[in-house]
């Protein structure tokens, strides 16, 4: 499931790229240190939005309690999503 409003790499790449060979200036140097963290937060909420979705309760009869199976929260968001 792709989300369109998750920055992908490739547009933070664009805009340093072109600064590659000049020093960035404070405020260009914040602004590419912002795109990072929005990069990140952006799939770390993707993330979490679905291990909520996916995550799965079985009961376990040996301990006669629900658990959450950790595969399905493990697999819930692909790497392949971050781009």
């Amino acid at each position: 499931m792709e989300n369109k409003s998750v920055i992908k790499i490739d547009e933070i790449i664009r805009y340093v790229i072109p600064k590659a060979d000049k020093k960035l200036t404070k405020s260009e140097y914040n602004n590419f240190v912002d795109a990072l963290k929005e990069f990140a937060v952006s799939h770390v909420d993707m993330a979490l939005k679905n291990a909520s979705e996916n995550a799965t309760i079985k009961f376990n009869y040996h301990i006669y309690k629900y658990v959450i199976e950790k595969d399905s929260i493990l697999n819930a968001y692909s790497k392949d999503n971050i781009k």
